[in-house]
């Protein structure tokens, strides 16, 4: 185990909901609490720019195909940003219902992105016009929408265990054989998309096959915190979790072992990200603090 103080990457002073990252690991878009996206110069450590959006955001997802990213406010609007601070608008939806989050997820070329919430109900839209394609719903709560083996496919996965294929032209959705158990709270696909890992309870995972859904490792029961988020290293061969007392955990993908925890931060994660060499990451407080530090060297 390694436990220590970590090097501060940038300390923005107020409290934030979370970050992702562009795909080449240059741009980090920060968001939070009063409804600003910040733009984060990665290897500069530096904001590049702050853009005040008119609703909190409640969620964002980098872009497939250059340095932009797409934010769903609270009022239901989409809109993306770019790295040069240009926002626009591409979707506005019927605010009847509210939602407290959104899950997002923009097809590999970049032409359409998925859009689903807690409710189990989503849709494909056209990014260019914010054409609806299709819409996909289930009788249980929305966990989680990611990448499918299958370009023209993506996953959409639900709280009561069941895992779809849904297609990204017509949102229509196939079932996956098999089932993850019930109560599920998260899922990380892994790079290659042959493996699962999902959240069953705040602190027990599970390790599925794709796409047959047979379990390959049970890490249950964590002795760990409460789990805000896993995600997979590169190499797929560990699994990292954060928890809501700031703590870094990494476990060992086959047996569940875990092989490092760090005290990364004074306040819940709220993000993870490896960047694309491996092996190293950024971590994001809750109080505005981002964070590098290096994983286990096996990775």
């Amino acid at each position: 185990m390694v436990k220590g103080p970590l090097p501060i990457l940038l300390d923005l002073k107020t409290p934030v909901i979370g970050f992702t990252t562009d795909q080449k690991f240059q741009v980090a878009l920060i968001a939070d609490e009063t409804g600003q996206a910040h733009l984060v110069d990665i290897p500069g450590k530096k904001i590049l720019l702050s853009h005040q959006f008119p609703s909190p955001i409640i969620s964002f997802v980098a872009n497939t195909v250059d340095s932009s990213f797409f934010l769903f406010l609270k009022n239901h609007r989409l809109w993306k940003l770019n790295a040069q601070g240009q926002a626009e608008q591409i979707l506005a939806l019927d605010a009847n219902s509210a939602h407290f989050n959104a899950f997002m997820l923009p097809s590999p070329d970049g032409s359409k992105i998925a859009l689903g919430f807690p409710s189990g109900k989503g849709a494909v839209y056209q990014i260019s016009d914010g054409k609806a394609l299709g819409e996909f719903q289930l009788d249980s709560p929305l966990v989680n929408l990611s990448y499918a083996a299958i370009n023209d496919h993506f996953l959409a996965s639900y709280r009561n265990g069941t895992l779809f294929q849904v297609h990204w032209d017509t949102a229509r959705m196939t079932p996956f054989p098999g089932q993850m158990g019930n109560q599920i709270w998260k899922v990380a696909v892994d790079p290659l998309g042959n493996f699962l890992a999902v959240g069953s309870g705040f602190n027990e995972i599970q390790v599925f096959t794709l796409p047959g859904l047979i379990i390959r490792a049970d890490f249950q029961p964590i002795q760990t915190n409460i789990l805000r988020g896993v995600l997979w290293s590169k190499t797929a061969s560990r699994l990292v979790g954060f928890d809501i007392h700031g703590k870094n955990h990494f476990w060992d993908s086959t047996t569940g072992n875990e092989l490092l925890e760090i005290q990364g931060h004074d306040s819940p994660i709220v993000g993870m990200a490896e960047f694309p060499e491996g092996g190293k990451f950024l971590s994001l407080g809750k109080n505005g603090d981002m964070k590098v530090w290096k994983g286990s060297k096996a990775d």
